[in-house]
């Protein structure tokens, strides 16, 4: 069989169904990648979005929580304090952990690796 290779001059294929190929698999390998890279997108997404939502999730619980903590603290100054007092005392906490915590997001924005 290599004989008649030898005779009849077929050395494989050609150089242009050689690079016809090469072109081929060139575009499966791309299409392959392209897929890969919208399948991680889509993973990145979805995982995005769930962490999202156990957030927003979490930061409602904490706001109920934070309110009926406030109210308890309000009604523990009624036995102490008159009531526009009461209320102040406790308004005057809330804005003033509220101003930390936002200035302290908002250093975190400007410099996220914290140096």
């Amino acid at each position: 069989m290599a004989f008649r290779h030898a005779i009849s001059g077929e050395n494989g294929p050609s150089a242009v169904q050689a690079l016809e190929r090469l072109a081929d698999g060139a575009q499966g390998v791309v299409r392959d990648q392209l897929e890969l890279a919208r399948i991680d997108a889509r993973d990145t997404v979805l995982g995005s979005l769930s962490g999202v939502s156990a957030a927003v999730v979490g930061a409602m619980f904490l706001f109920v929580g934070w309110l009926a903590l406030s109210g308890a603290a309000y009604n523990l100054l009624l036995s102490r304090l008159l009531p526009w007092a009461s209320f102040a005392v406790v308004a005057a906490a809330n804005i003033t952990l509220g101003a930390a915590v936002a200035a302290w997001g908002i250093t975190r924005i400007r410099n996220p690796r914290g140096a």
